[in-house]
């Protein structure tokens, strides 16, 4: 069973020990028979890592080992990539949008998401991200499932966010990256920042180029072949 407690500024006790019931999802995800070759972490490169003990040489040694965690991003031409061509990839990386959000927000939310194909196109490739709406059509589609990366919601008086990502473990390859945008919305200028000086202009954005769910601290990491740089 669970219990929370609470207590003011002032540590002073308002709510002791009292139970409470959490709702939890469970997801299962098959992963591929064959993974891609995993990048050793540099840490010169300001990226998440999956750490692993590796056997050693010795009958009961163990080393540790690093990997990079990143998408798996393929181009669909090959050829035409090799040429120089900007292609697109085999699979694109969808981030859906929460539908709980305000209207106004949608349309920068979707530009602050998208606006990461520029850093792809620096390495050769185009519409690799995408931003959808929630689908309303489709029975299958679940927010809590992990094969779906979404942009979610959260109003609360605590102003915050946070973009867990789940990995494969054999290579680092990231699964699903949601980010959770956690927002005391009475308090927020159009900027999505709630001190004084910014003027409530052009970007409810801004907070989506601090989204750790791209893991795109340096674009170069994702260049395809094998994953190798």
């Amino acid at each position: 069973s669970y219990t929370f407690s609470v207590s003011n500024s002032q540590g002073t006790s308002l709510i002791k020990d009292r139970p409470f019931t959490a709702e939890m999802t469970r997801s299962i995800m098959l992963l591929k028979e064959k993974h891609y070759r995993p990048r050793m972490a540099d840490y010169r490169i300001g990226v998440f890592f999956t750490g692993r003990e590796q056997l050693g040489e010795g009958a009961k040694t163990t080393a540790p080992v690093y990997y990079a965690n990143r998408w798996d991003i393929q181009p669909s031409d090959t050829a035409a990539y090799l040429r120089g061509e900007k292609v697109k990839p085999t699979k694109q990386i969808v981030f859906y949008i929460d539908n709980t959000f305000p209207e106004k927000w949608k349309p920068y939310l979707r530009e602050g998401v998208t606006q990461w194909n520029e850093l792809f196109e620096q390495i050769g490739f185009k519409d690799v991200v995408a931003a959808k709406d929630f689908p309303t059509d489709d029975p299958e589609f679940d927010p809590d499932n992990i094969k779906y990366s979404c942009v979610r919601y959260a109003p609360s008086s605590i102003e915050n966010a946070m973009g867990p990502s789940w990995v494969d473990p054999r290579s680092g390859e990231i699964l699903n990256a949601p980010y959770i945008y956690i927002t005391m919305s009475s308090n927020l200028s159009a900027t999505g920042c709630s001190c004084k000086q910014h003027k409530p202009i052009k970007m409810y954005a801004q907070p989506i180029f601090r989204m750790k769910w791209l893991e795109m601290h340096c674009a170069m990491y994702f260049h395809m072949k094998s994953g190798t740089v």
